[in-house]
């Protein structure tokens, strides 16, 4: 029995390898594979419930703020329709790629925000925007894989893509939360916007490799 289920878990993670596609989907899919670990240290940084316990234990944020920053991501949703008619006829990854910087610029943003009222102005502005970005490249990355994949395999690479990314978020958040736990153990309000923007700008670094 934990033979077979070692079997099982070699298998799935060999599945992932970019040997296991077809020639012409291979070149692609290794370069997504390998942005889709990068890309989301960012996108975690922008998350409701991350960027919710930063507004509060960094900037002491009113309810408001974090109510609005709760809300960014189904805010953001509104925006898929005008980003339709927005790429249509632009070079998609061109498009993306912009979005993606676009997106690592905000999280820089939130990184350089003061501890103030206008930080948090800055705060729910540069969240909203990001969200907002994030939208437009879900919105015109499906015309990639589309281009980049056959039929048969397009579920398969992009639910793979889809994983790596929601693990690489995932982990992101925990760190985030557990630094800002060891921050705050210390008993100096500071300490917890030092680690918030070590993280985030750490984040926006790595997340630059997700974009090359």
């Amino acid at each position: 029995m934990p033979s077979a289920i070692t079997g099982r878990i070699t298998a799935a993670a060999r599945s992932f390898n970019p040997a296991s596609l077809p020639l012409m989907g291979r070149r692609s899919y290794r370069w997504e594979i390998t942005s889709a670990c990068f890309l989301p240290l960012a996108v975690a940084c922008v998350e409701a419930n991350v960027i919710s316990v930063i507004a509060r234990k960094a900037f002491n944020a009113s309810d408001l703020a974090i109510a609005t920053l709760a809300a960014a991501p189904a805010l953001s949703n509104i925006s898929s329709l005008l980003w339709t008619r927005f790429i249509r006829g632009h070079d998609r990854v061109r498009a993306v790629n912009t979005m993606q910087l676009a997106a690592i610029a905000c999280v820089a943003v939130i990184a350089l925000a003061p501890i103030s009222p206008l930080g948090q102005l800055i705060l729910v502005l540069a969240t909203l925007a990001a969200r907002t970005v994030l939208t437009g490249i879900i919105t015109a990355r499906s015309d990639i894989w589309r281009a980049n994949y056959p039929r048969s395999d397009r579920a398969r690479v992009t639910g793979k893509i889809t994983i790596v990314a929601a693990t690489a978020v995932g982990v992101m958040a925990v760190t985030i939360g557990a630094v800002l736990d060891a921050a705050e153990a210390t008993g100096d309000p500071k300490n917890v916007s030092r680690a918030f923007r070590i993280l985030y700008f750490a984040a926006a670094i790595g997340a630059l490799i997700g974009v090359w």
